[in-house]
């Protein structure tokens, strides 16, 4: 089993990147994140994943449901809180697109 790689603060969330740096990502720097479905591995199986959009970062943050099996519905439920508490903008896709139902409009 691994170690988290999200740990979640008030106004910051400390992330553990790929090559292992922690990195600080403030409320300031964090513009958006990001959970939807992608395809992963050699194979396209479906996952999904947590992309966090960073200023000066040209490329996103991300984390891979199936490299962190163990703690992804974890990061999702803070993620929630952590983006509503410092007016982040959050975007989560359901796991199947296809199945998902709308709300009948009254």
């Amino acid at each position: 089993m691994g170690k988290e790689k999200l740990l979640f603060d008030k106004t910051e969330i400390v992330a553990i990147d790929k090559e292992n740096k922690v990195k600080n990502l403030t409320k300031d720097n964090i513009i958006n994140v990001k959970v939807d479905n992608c395809k992963a591995g050699l194979f396209g199986k479906p996952s999904k994943r947590i992309a966090f959009k960073l200023r000066n970062e040209e490329k996103p943050l991300l984390y891979f449901r199936h490299k962190e099996k163990d703690y992804f519905g974890k990061y999702v439920d803070q993620l929630r809180k952590f983006c509503k508490e410092n007016n982040i903008s959050l975007s989560v896709e359901p796991d199947d697109v296809k199945s998902y139902q709308f709300p009948r409009q009254q």
